[in-house]
């Protein structure tokens, strides 16, 4: 799951051979759940299937690594890629977006509270939305407690000097749907651009 709230796919066979890289799929694909699509990506160097993992990092990139697990059998894959994802980048595909910086947010939060966040940069004045990621583990290629709310300011930006804006988001009440835990905290502007993620703990 990504800041721009599509689902990233990493991995995987055509059928499903255990310990090894037969029918391996390098193509990873995007999910657009608002357009209902699919979009076929760059390709990866190395088959990533059982005990892989593809984990979203701080700063918009994804990990995408592992497979095997097996002994001393050949298909053990003790490396790793980095993926960028293209709401990195401009039209081009080789230029990288300028993008948004959370100047200040909370550590930690509680259900139902509204959380003041500062921002500055590029587009800081137009910031879509908030995504906050809930941090997740990856076993068996399978992300346990992987979720994502989309957070969004109902009024208009508040100006506080230097190109820096306040927002107020509201965290849902629900502990049983905006679990407790950490979370990357994403700044997306208009464009679809991330800003790096902050740390942020829902208590």
């Amino acid at each position: 799951l990504g800041p721009d709230g599509k689902v990233y796919v990493f991995g995987g066979q055509q059928n499903a051979f255990q310990f090894n890289d037969s029918q391996s799929i390098l193509t990873p694909e995007v999910f657009n759940p608002k357009r209902n699509t699919w979009k076929k990506l760059a390709d990866m160097q190395t088959p990533r299937n059982y005990h892989s993992v593809a984990i979203l990092m701080r700063d918009g990139r994804i990990f995408v690594g592992g497979g095997g697990l097996c002994g001393s059998c050949k298909i053990n894959h003790m490396n790793h890629e980095i993926f960028s994802p293209p709401y990195l980048f401009k039209k081009d595909g080789k230029t990288p977006q300028e993008r948004p910086a959370i100047q200040s947010i909370p550590s930690g939060v509680s259900n139902g509270e509204t959380v003041s966040i500062t921002v500055s940069g590029p587009k800081a004045d137009k910031i879509a939305h908030f995504m906050w990621i809930h941090f997740y583990s990856v076993t068996h290629s399978i992300s346990t407690d992987q979720r994502g709310f989309k957070l969004r300011d109902k009024g208009a930006p508040r100006p506080i000097g230097n190109g820096r804006y306040t927002y107020n988001v509201k965290i849902r009440g629900n502990p049983n749907v905006f679990t407790r835990g950490p979370y990357w905290v994403f700044a997306v502007s208009n464009r679809g651009v991330p800003s790096i993620a902050q740390k942020v703990h829902v208590n």
